[in-house]
């Protein structure tokens, strides 16, 4: 095309009304099949004439017939519809068998420790060519690792986040106490004033989570603020300490299902009143119609939905 038809504003629509007018011979039909009207599609026709200087379609008896520069025109402008087509429009599925990128998911330990396991066995059954990267959250830029791709999805109980980002819930979760058998003030089920009276140990973050400021929240209400005795890297040094010492972890019930069967410690329900643990993931609306990003959305919630729940 050449600089006087861009500069004329010729696009994608001009050449799909001239093909349609070639193909059918006559203004009435090709205005009928486009959908518009005839003065409108002569209008089309004229600017085409303008902008590349040639007559292109010249009445023969009943019928417009295509000039050489228009049948030459048309064949081009049918190869670059169709790429348009493909690009703007792609018909052909994910086919997650055969795709070799990596997936980065962004996932708390608790997360990760539960649904992990489950979700690689189906990667590996339904995309083994694929990879699978587990990064620690980052509140603080979790936004940002979304919209720019440097993370596909971000899974968690997040309270707040951007307008441009979507969500899923994948499953609830309640919160544990756990504490040592032979701990000193805690012999039964803990009790209100014993959870708000005891040292509680809990998992270092960049910056708190959405279950530190609930629990913390909820212990406020009742006038107590938690002291927080110490502070780790992990969930799994968590069990050992608190084999080891008369602190007190609240933990979401299916990890803490875990450690107390790893370390004998004894696991009860939080006394506190508390909302309930909600695990979602959450994307850019940017990637909202990606099919391999869908793709990878719908094999999580699956894999999700099939988890076992934890007891309460």
């Amino acid at each position: 095309m050449n600089e006087a038809a861009r500069k004329d504003g010729v696009d994608l629509y001009h050449l799909r009304c001239l093909i349609t007018m070639v193909e059918l011979g006559t203004a009435t039909k090709a205005a009928a099949r486009l959908g518009v009207s005839q003065p409108a599609l002569s209008h089309v026709l004229q600017k085409l004439r303008k902008a590349l200087g040639d007559p292109l379609l010249v009445r023969v008896g009943m019928k417009m017939m295509p000039t050489p520069r228009a049948q030459e025109l048309v064949e081009q402008a049918r190869l670059l519809i169709r790429q348009a087509d493909e690009v703007l429009w792609p018909k052909a599925p994910f086919e997650a068998r055969s795709y070799e990128g990596r997936w980065v998911v962004s996932a708390p330990e608790y997360v990760d420790y539960r649904l992990t396991p489950a979700l690689a066995r189906a990667l590996h059954l339904q995309s083994p060519a694929s990879s699978l990267q587990i990064v620690p959250p980052n509140p603080a830029h979790a936004e940002r690792m979304l919209e720019s791709g440097e993370i596909d999805l971000r899974l968690g109980w997040v309270d707040k986040s951007s307008p441009f980002t979507r969500s899923r819930l994948l499953y609830t979760e309640t919160f544990s106490c756990l504490y040592r058998r032979q701990h000193r003030a805690v012999k039964g089920l803990i009790t209100i004033p014993q959870y708000l009276a005891a040292e509680h140990i809990r998992v270092q973050a960049s910056q708190p989570s959405t279950a530190t400021r609930t629990i913390a929240a909820a212990a406020l209400r009742l006038g107590q603020e938690l002291r927080v005795a110490l502070v780790v890297p992990n969930l799994m040094t968590v069990g050992r300490v608190v084999a080891e010492s008369d602190t007190v972890a609240t933990v979401p019930s299916g990890i803490g299902q875990v450690l107390a069967q790893l370390h004998d410690l004894k696991i009860a329900p939080l006394p506190i009143k508390v909302a309930t643990l909600n695990v979602a993931m959450y994307w850019h609306e940017r990637m909202q119609t990606d099919k391999r990003h869908r793709w990878l959305r719908s094999l999580i919630a699956e894999t999700a939905a099939e988890l076992k729940d934890p007891p309460r």
